[in-house]
């Protein structure tokens, strides 16, 4: 712009509010809700293999899923924090004595609702649920 020596030097400015762009974009994000239909969740120790599992369940029905890989025992409070920050509707849990029983216990996030049924039954639910599922 303007020097000492009265010399001037031509220049263009251009401002926008990065943090309004980034609050806005975080809202309509919030609004469209999750991509993710249901969380995969485990009570009790050494669980991560059966998360697996329920997971690769839900994604060969076409049921959008995902759970926690960078733990290996979370806790509940962790998981369910976990759901709800990411929007997700449903959770399913597992734990050794549903594993024995052959059971999950699926929880609707939204209405606050917790269901158990057979593991056989959980993907037909989700698929109804969700809209998910025809391969």
């Amino acid at each position: 712009m303007f020097s000492d020596n009265g010399q001037q030097t031509p220049c263009v400015g251009v401002s926008i509010g990065v943090e309004r762009v980034f609050a806005i974009m975080e809202a309509k994000m919030a609004m469209q809700g999750s991509a993710v239909d249901v969380f995969v969740a485990s009570a009790g120790k050494g669980m991560m293999l059966e998360r697996m599992k329920l997971g690769k369940e839900l994604w060969d029905s076409g049921v959008s899923a995902e759970f926690m890989q960078n733990k290996e025992n979370p806790n509940m409070k962790a998981q369910l924090d976990w759901a709800l920050s990411k929007n997700i509707p449903y959770m399913v849990i597992i734990g050794a004595k549903e594993v024995e029983e052959g059971v999950v216990t699926i929880k609707d996030l939204q209405a606050n609702i917790e269901t158990k049924m057979s593991r056989a039954d959980m993907v037909t639910y989700f698929q109804a649920k969700t809209g998910g599922g025809g391969g």
